[in-house]
């Protein structure tokens, strides 16, 4: 600048000329030093002047503003840029567009515009006094050295006012006024970068206060992972007054804080993100002292309008309160007195109120928290919502968190908690909590004082007005210290609402009564004891017991007083229980030699499913390792006693136990729906060692006897079992009654576990891979043996025999030694209707494979399974291969089948050959071709075959063609197939003839399988009745993706009877098969098809069905629609003679809805039986019905006796029935009359007759009770349909009932004719139960009956006779009498005359109890009726039977004509021989259920020096149970003589005995038999009586020789196995046995 200003001017000062060319002048200062002197010190006040002066010049500040920012850059590289620079006096600058970026880039600070005025006097001292302030849009950003913290801070406006100063000396900033508006402040702190700095000790103290500053739209930001991810405070408007930090004092006060509408977020990271970045251990600083901490106070602060939210980064709230994410809105708070000071804080709460977003609220609080290093403390807390509230003085130490024995424990708290919080706070209780009363809080309280070490607890409450309520009290010492501890806790509650919680328990199975507890416990160096009392409305239950575990002593008390178990849990089916438990004993590991205990246990009553047990004990005791057990109950239901004894020690254990079950009835206790009983006696000992898996158990049962429904079952002898397993060797063994299994290994127990185990697994894991090596499951399996052998007559046989199955022998022979290897065998198995002979199953292995052989063989006496002489089924098994051949004969010889097929699967291909080529199918023979084979893809269900099969004029073809499109088609072509040729070998077949031919194919691509054929049915008939010719033409296809299609006609006997089509699609989302379009076309659909199936004494149908059904919707819940029509619908009833014919009217179908309008069916007159409703069926499960049938005057039946029914003659009804409500609530309610005019002819057939007629013995009967036990439980437990019926019958008068029986050659004829009036009404409920109320009178009528030999007798009805219901079904009272005119002629004083008798008979009692009475009465001779009426009642029935069986009158002093003569005569034994013998087939014709015959004799008789003739008449009466193994017969006599009536009772029943079979075959019968005799011996002995018992053996002889040919009969018995009864041979032995009856005289038996 110099140069140029000399350049400018050359005359300055310092230019330099030559001085002989200067001017000469003069200076007032004429020293030049003196002058340069001045010069120089103006020239620098000038430039003092001058310089201060042009920095107010702006071009001068904008020169000073770049060399400024120029030199910064060059000594620091940091680049500061301003875009306006002004300085106005003194000190007013202003700056605008401010920014420095640091040397790395980043920038530091900018500034929109910033405006300072100062004070410049006080400046000069380093005062800086503010005039005025302001700053618009500023920013600031400073990094720490070791770049762990980053601090930005923005703000849109900064103003303090002129009463503001800093002092720079003394680091004081006052700030009178400020305002700061839209601030930011965001802090980042990095822990991981973090480095100790040096504390600067020469630093001066800061102090900065506000009288007031504002604040709006501040916001402050701050992340310090991996503590903080986010904390973010936000406020519209924040109010500082008389604040002060003064940091020389380390002390922050402020008179008022206050903030309005802002928000609270604070974040923090996850687990998962703390897992992974652990914060940095402090290191302890080791330099520098720690300063003392800064004191934070302020008189007010107050929050309103703020929301605030704790969460985890990322996480979603639960519902309810979720700790983890806190959600609050409304936040108001007022502080008063706030305090903080390093870890102490007290924040005086003067109120509060908030809302959480689970729903709860704080509508007000107020109280004191304060917190130290010691712990937390609330002072005069009182908290509340709309619903609850808390007030509470309590402090909570750290210590106490901690468990610190010394942690001071102080505790005064009180509330109450309302319903809607509780379901607030935790939704998931709204189950319970709304079943409980909504406005009934739930209260609490507690006060506790002290020490963890030493508390006492004087108040511990909770309750809920009206509902429960406890208390409880206590204090504890060493409470921490289980060995030490000393506490005592007195409690008392009550429950007075026990609805309320059983409505919370619901179906928990448990109910609550009302109770009250009350007892207390203690804890006295580790001992423990308990006294209490419960007292409830179901019962009182007190206990005290004590328990130390030092010494492990302890003693129980526990006794029950009617304690209803029922009402707690009623699914338990215990009701009340009245007894009492006692304990006492030490030692809690009883295979410790100090362990003893003592144990009793009385029930003095129990109820069980309604059963009461009284007197039930129970004694449990062990001492130096011995216990003993012993157990009583003597209760009908439940009759046993246990006993036992054994020892204990470590891992040995030995027991002796022996149980007496004398009667256990499950019926009786509930456990069974039908009778259900048994006994028998247990024994068991042994020893045990678990860990060694060692046992040695003998069990041994005796008398065995079970009783289920109509079923016994007993073991005969004994059940004997003995299991024993060591370390290389299990042996087990069971015997009982001619049955015995026994299984070996020389594997130990652990070993053959295991084992098994691995079999099991390796087996699943070879079926799931489709390929089975038998050598790797032979390899793991162990070494065993299993044998069995049973026979029919031991335990198993008996056990069968309960089924209705008998067998002679079982036996099993499964091993696995080098190889596997199996025989299995039964000898007769037979049940009511088949019996197979023989039975077994071979198979050993071989290598990789299992060969195996299955036979059947079938003797030539067994005609039920005549096809099966000789079948055998061989074969193998393993890897992914099989054999399958199979060969049948008749009993001819002649072999029906030998087919077999070689099978294996590769991959997903099923490969089937079938074998021989020239095979027997049927008893036909069948050519197969050579290449023969079926191709099966499992997974796609594709076929490909080439299978040619011919047998005469029959051929099946099945075979994998190329189609027209060139892809596989399945073709199946039969041609006139027999189908009774292959149902022949099915004992189960029904009697069916047709001849079937086909010609189907289906048809493969790759997204498409179809098909389609015809199938035709000729010459169908069923059971010999033909049926029809049908042809069948269906056609089908499906898509890749489900959608299918398929239509089907169906033509009998040439006319188009039948359509179908079905559209079949896939459900997008459920892939279910969804109908499309379901439709059933009828034409003419003929019903005469059916008339084969219904059998010709059923019904015949005639006519055809019309019309269409629809459906839609889907198959489970399908819609149908539609309409069904008559057409010349018809059926004729062959029992009544008669035919209905149906209206042609439809009976239509809408949405499942079967409507029938006024719907008509025609009897024998014009007058229909109409029905009108419908059935609803929208739901299937639920079928409603609404139907009515009405009827006037309908004739049932007008046919007469041409027309060879059962029944003729004419019937005409009246009915008014309706049928409503679903199927499980079924209503009926119906009015049936017969009216007068009706005459009907109920004619028994000759065939039935003669099929009653048939002797007894000539019929096999196997009843198989548990048939009929399962349908009635069924019936009982699952009903299909629960029905309700109320119907009355009418008969009016004028009503005529014949019923005719045919005579046969052995039985008379006979006819009943009654004329019934009368009306009877039928009432059954829901569950079965039935009732009958009503009379029937018989009136005029008579029952008519011709017995050859003894002529018609004809009975006349008396017209008052009737029968009466009085509920009871089947057991009315019977009031019936009738009587029969008799004619007998008699001699008497030489003079021979007829005499009318007549004979009365009356039933009367009831149908369970009749009483059947007879009398006699004449009124032709009074000498005879004078006779009669000096009779007994007795005498009279005895006289009458014998007038009405013989024709004959005997009475002392008066003879028939011929008795004499009879008297005389060898014909008289004849006569009454053959009397009898008639008798007695009219019995077993008409009696059922039991074998029942009578025998007559006449002898002559002498009393008093007097001869007369007397009568005797004798009966036997047999019944056989168990499956004709056991039989009772009874037998007696009575005689007309005088002595009859002293021992009528006696001779009465003089003859029983009880027959036990033992053996029996078609040659020998066993049988134990006890008796007891009343007969007349002889003449010195007279009558006398035989007890005893004897064993009876009987043999059949077919010669002489046959009785000592021991050992022919021995080979034939081996042959057939003994028991063993074929039907053939069943048939004839109980006509033996009959013959036996009246035979015992004279046939031989060997007894003894």
């Amino acid at each position: 600048m110099a140069d140029d200003d000399n350049r400018k001017n050359p005359e300055t000062p310092g230019s330099v000329k030559d001085p002989e060319k200067k001017k000469v002048s003069r200076h007032l200062i004429r020293p030049r030093w003196l002058r340069i002197t001045l010069k120089t010190l103006m020239w620098i006040l000038v430039a003092i002047i001058l310089i201060p002066v042009l920095l107010y010049v702006p071009p001068v500040q904008t020169l000073v503003k770049n060399i400024a920012c120029k030199t910064v850059y060059n000594s620091t590289g940091m680049r500061i840029s301003i875009d306006r620079f002004r300085l106005k006096w003194p000190v007013d600058v202003s700056l605008q567009g401010v920014s420095v970026i640091e040397a790395s880039g980043d920038t530091m600070a900018v500034v929109r515009e910033a405006v300072a005025d100062v004070r410049l006097a006080p400046l000069l001292k380093m005062d800086v006094q503010v005039k005025r302030l302001d700053l618009n849009d500023g920013y600031y950003r400073m990094v720490s050295p070791d770049s762990s913290m980053i601090l930005k801070i923005r703000a849109g406006l900064l103003t303090v006012d002129d009463r503001s100063s800093a002092d720079l000396r003394d680091m004081r900033i006052l700030l009178n006024k400020a305002r700061i508006k839209d601030g930011e402040v965001s802090l980042f702190m990095d822990v991981w970068r973090q480095k100790p700095s040096p504390t600067d000790s020469t630093a001066t103290p800061f102090f900065i206060s506000a009288a007031r500053l504002d604040l709006e739209n501040f916001t402050f930001a701050m992340s310090m992972l991996p503590t903080i991810d986010t904390l973010r405070f936000n406020t519209r408007s924040l109010q500082l007054r008389n604040g002060v930090v003064d940091l020389g004092k380390n002390l922050i006060t402020a008179r008022s804080l206050s903030a309005a509408q802002g928000d609270v977020t604070y974040l923090i990271p996850d687990s998962a993100y703390i897992k992974t970045h652990p914060a940095p251990e402090a290191k302890p600083d080791t330099v520098s002292s720690p300063a003392p901490p800064i004191v934070i106070k302020g008189d007010s602060v107050s929050l309103s309008g703020f929301r605030a939210l704790y969460a985890v980064k990322g996480g979603k709230p639960l519902p309810g309160f979720d700790p983890s994410f806190i959600e609050v809105a409304d936040v108001n708070v007022l502080l008063k007195g706030f305090y903080n000071a390093a870890s102490d804080i007290t924040l005086p709460i003067a109120s509060i109120s908030a809302k959480e977003r689970s729903g709860l609220e704080i509508t007000e609080g107020h109280g004191v928290f304060a917190m130290d290093s010691a712990g937390m403390t609330l002072r005069d807390f009182d908290i509340k919502t709309p619903y609850s509230s808390l007030k509470a003085t309590a402090g909570l130490p750290f210590a106490l968190m901690e468990l610190k024995p010394d942690a001071p424990v102080a505790v005064n708290a009180r509330g109450s908690l309302g319903i809607p919080d509780i379901e607030a706070f935790m939704p998931s209780l709204k189950d319970y909590t709304s079943k409980m009363p909504r406005r009934t809080p739930l209260d609490f309280g507690l006060e506790a004082s002290g020490s963890v070490d030493n508390v006492a607890i004087p108040l511990l409450s909770a309750a809920m007005p009206g509902v429960f309520s406890l208390k409880a009290s206590g204090k504890a010492r060493d409470a921490l210290d289980f060995k030490r501890i000393n506490a005592t806790l007195d409690f008392d509650g009550s429950v007075t609402n026990p609805a309320v919680i059983d409505n919370i328990l619901g179906d928990a199975g448990f109910k609550m009564p009302s109770l009250r507890l009350k007892g207390k416990a203690a804890a006295a160096a580790r001992t423990y004891s308990a006294d209490f009392s419960l007292l409830t409305s179901a019962g009182d239950v007190t206990a005290d017991g004590r328990v130390c575990m030092t010494s492990e002593a302890y003693n129980a008390d526990i006794s029950l007083r009617e304690v209803n178990v029922a009402h707690f849990m009623p699914a338990l089916g215990v009701g009340p229980v009245t007894g009492r438990l006692h304990a006492r004993g030490n030692g809690f590991n009883p295979e410790k030699p100090r362990a003893a205990t003592d144990i009793r246990l009385d029930v003095a009553s129990i109820v069980y499913n309604r059963q009461t047990l009284r007197d039930i004990t129970a004694d449990i005791s062990l001492h130096d390792g011995v216990y003993d057990i012993n157990a009583v109950s003597r209760n009908d239901a439940a009759d046993f006693h246990i006993e036992g004894s054994g020892t204990v020690a470590a891992d040995l254990y030995t027991f002796d136990l022996t149980g007496t079950l004398d009667r256990l009835d499950l019926h009786a206790l509930g456990l069974s729906p039908e009778a259900s009983h048994g006994r028998g006696d247990i024994v068991v000992k042994g020893t045990a060692s678990p860990a060694k898996w060692i046992y040695d158990i003998d069990m041994r049962a005796d008398s065995l006897e079970w009783t289920s429904g109509n079923r016994y079952f007993s073991v005969p002898g004994h059940l004997a079992l003995r299991f024993n397993s060591f370390a290389d060797k299990v042996y087990a063994r069971a015997d009982a009654s001619l049955t015995s299994v026994e299984f070996n290994s020389p594997a130990g127990l652990k070993s053959l576990v295991d084992a098994f185990a691995v079999v099991a697994d390796s087996l699943a894991v070879q079926m799931g891979r489709k390929n089975i090596n038998v050598e790797s499951l032979q390899a793991a399996m162990p070494p065993f043996r299993l044998d069995m052998n049973a026979s029919g007559r031991g335990v198993v046989g008996r056990y069968l025999n309960t089924m209705g199955l008998r067998m002679d022998t079982l036996y099993a022979d499964i091993s696995n030694d080098s190889v596997i290897a199996a025989r299995i065998g039964l000898h007769e198995m037979a049940n009511s209707s088949m019996r197979a002979d023989t039975l077994t199953l071979d198979m050993r292995q071989r290598g990789n494979l299992l060969d195996y052989r299955a036979h059947m063989g079938n003797r030539r006496n067994n005609p039920t399974l005549s096809e099966f002489a000789d079948v055998d089924v061989n074969g193998y098994l393993g890897e992914n291969r099989g054999l399958v051949s199979l060969t049948q004969k008749n009993q001819k010889g002649v072999t029906g089948y030998r087919l077999g097929f070689t099978a294996a699967l590769a991959d997903s291909l099923l490969n089937i050959h079938f074998t021989p080529r020239k095979a027997t199918i049927a008893y036909l023979p069948w050519n197969l071709n050579n290449d023969n084979h079926v191709e099966l893809n499992i997974y796609n269900m594709r076929v490909n075959a080439n299978l040619m099969a011919e047998s005469n004029e029959s051929s099946i073809k099945l075979q994998t063609v190329v189609g027209k499109r060139g892809n596989d088609e399945l073709t199946v072509a039969i041609q006139n197939l027999k189908v009774q040729d292959f149902l022949r070998m099915s004992v189960f077949a029904p009697p069916v003839t047709a001849s079937v031919s086909a010609d189907l194919k289906v048809g493969y691509t790759d997204n498409w399988l179809y098909g389609g054929g015809n199938v035709a049915v000729s010459d169908f008939s069923y059971d010999k009745i033909r049926v029809g010719d049908m042809n069948l033409k269906v056609g089908a296809a499906m898509n890749d993706d489900g959608t299918s299609a398929a239509r089907a006609s169906l033509n009998i006997d040439g006319n188009d009877a039948l359509t179908a089509v079905v559209r079949l699609k896939p459900d997008s989302v459920t892939k279910e098969m969804t109908p499309r379009k379901v439709t059933l076309g009828l034409k003419r659909f003929p019903l005469y098809i059916a008339n084969a199936f219904l059998g010709p004494d059923v019904a015949r149908l005639s006519g055809y069905l019309t019309g269409n059904l629809d459906m839609k919707g889907k198959f489970t819940e399908p819609l149908l629609n539609g309409a069904i029509g008559c057409d010349s619908v018809g059926v004729f009833l062959p029992m009544i003679g008669s035919s209905l014919r149906f209206d042609n009217d439809s009976v239509t179908l809408a949405d499942n809805v079967v409507r029938f309008n006024d719907f008509d069916i025609w009897g024998a007159n014009r007058n229909p039986l109409v029905i009108s409703g419908d059935v609803d069926a929208t739901r299937f499960s639920d079928i409603k019905f609404n139907l009515a049938l009405k009827a006037r005057n309908f004739q049932l039946m007008n046919n007469d006796k041409r027309a060879r029914s059962e029944m003729y003659g004419k019937m005409f009804l009246d009915l008014d029935a309706t049928a409503r409500g679903p199927m499980q609530h079924f209503n009926i309610n119906a009015d049936l009359d017969v009216l007068s005019g009706s005459e009907v002819t109920y004619s028994v057939s000759q065939t039935t007759a003669e099929l009653r007629q048939q002797d007894a013995g000539d019929v096999v009967r196997f009843v198989n009770f548990n048939d009929t036990a399962k349908v009635v439980t069924a019936d009982t437990v699952a009903p299909a349909m629960a029905m309700r019926i109320v119907a009355g019958l009418t008969i009016q008068p004028g009503t005529l009932v014949n019923v005719e029986i045919p005579g046969t050659a052995t039985t008379g004829s006979g006819k009943v004719q009654i004329n019934p009036s009368g009306t009877l009404n039928y009432f059954q409920n829901y569950m079965g139960d039935m009732r009958l109320n009503g009379q029937l009178g018989l009136g005029d009528g008579y029952a008519r009956y011709n017995v050859p030999l003894m002529g018609e007798k004809k009975f006349v009805l008396n017209p008052s006779s009737y029968v009466l219901w009085n509920g009871d079904l089947m057991n009315p009272v019977l009031s019936i009498a009738a009587t029969d005119v008799v004619k007998a002629n008699l001699l008497q004083d030489g003079n021979s005359r007829m005499v009318n008798f007549l004979v009365k008979l009356s039933v009367g009692n009831n149908l369970s109890a009749p009483k059947v009475l007879f009398d006699l009465s004449t009124d032709d001779d009074m000498t005879i009726q004078n006779d009669l009426l000096s009779m007994s009642a007795e005498q009279r029935s005895m006289a009458a039977i014998n007038l009405l069986l013989t024709g004959q009158y005997n009475q002392q002093g008066v003879k028939t004509p011929s008795s004499d003569l009879l008297s005389s005569n060898v014909l008289t034994d004849k006569l009454y021989g053959m009397l009898t013998g008639q008798l007695n087939s009219w019995l077993a014709n008409n009696v059922r259920g039991v074998d029942l015959s009578f025998g007559v004799d006449q002898y002559d008789r002498t009393v008093n020096g007097e001869s007369g003739t007397a009568m005797s008449y004798s009966y036997s009466m047999s019944k056989s149970l168990f499956n004709n193994r056991f039989k009772i017969s009874v037998g007696g006599n009575y005689t007309t003589d005088a002595s009859a009536d002293e021992n009528f009772s006696e001779n009465l029943i003089n003859d029983i005995s009880f027959e036990y079979i033992l053996k029996q075959t078609s040659a020998t019968t066993m049988y134990l038999r006890l008796f007891r005799h009343t007969g007349y011996e002889s003449i010195l002995e007279g009558e006398i009586t035989e007890t005893g018992g004897g064993f009876v053996l009987k043999r059949r002889l077919s010669t002489l020789r046959d009785l000592f040919n021991w050992a022919h009969r021995k080979r034939e018995e081996d042959s057939e196995p003994a028991d063993s009864v074929s039907i053939d041979k069943a048939v004839a032995r109980p006509a033996a046995d009959n013959d036996s009856i009246t035979k015992t005289s004279t046939e031989g038996h060997e007894e003894k």
